[in-house]
This record gives C-alpha cells, structure tokens and sequence, in this order.
C-alpha cells in the first residue's frame, strides 16, 4: 500500500509539472502572437493624415471632412479621424496654431 500511495504522489508531481510547462509555451506563443501582430496607426498618425486631407480638401468645416472621407475610395483617412483634429469653436476651422505646435507632426 506504503509503494503504491508514492507511485499516485510521484504521478501528480509529474502531472502539476507537465501542466506549468504546457502554460508557459501557450503563454509565450501568445506573446509572440501578439508582438508578430500588425498594429494600426497610431491616434497621432490618424491626426496627421485627418489634416493632410484637410489641407489637401480646401480646409473643409468638419461635417464635411467627414463626408469626404466617407465618400472618396482613395481616402485613407476615416470620418472619426477628422474629430482628432483640434477644431475651433464652431467646428469650422482647425486651430493651426495647435496643429502646429504638436511635436508629433513637426518631427515627420
């Protein structure tokens, strides 16, 4: 009885190990998953494309950005980016002043 109680405890020991190593290979496959995994632009990058098109569009009041980017195929810039922009009271006008300020769009 005294030998097969060790075998049981010999066996569970070897199971718990065989356990903590399969959770860390499926936790280092799922960080390599996710340094491999594309990531979207950036909210600066967003803003720096939002007023590329808004220079490019005639410096647009913001709904109609908007309905520029819905509309234009070639347009890679989405209708909520233009909301990044840092729009004067009134929606009509981005702030320059702050647009240029930003260290972000100066330094590319």
């Amino acid at each position: 009885i005294h030998l097969l109680s060790l075998r049981r405890r010999e066996q569970s020991i070897r199971l718990e190990r065989a356990k903590n190593r399969i959770q860390l290979q499926e936790q280092e496959r799922k960080r390599k998953n996710e340094e491999l995994a594309p990531r979207g632009p950036s909210e600066d990058d967003r803003r720096q494309l939002a007023f590329l098109w808004y220079s490019r569009c005639g410096m647009p009041h913001r709904n109609v950005l908007k309905a520029y980017f819905r509309k234009m195929k070639h347009c890679d810039a989405r209708p909520e980016d233009a909301d990044l922009l840092p729009w004067l009271p009134g929606d009509k006008l981005v702030d320059m002043n702050l647009m240029m300020n930003k260290s972000t769009f100066l330094n590319r």
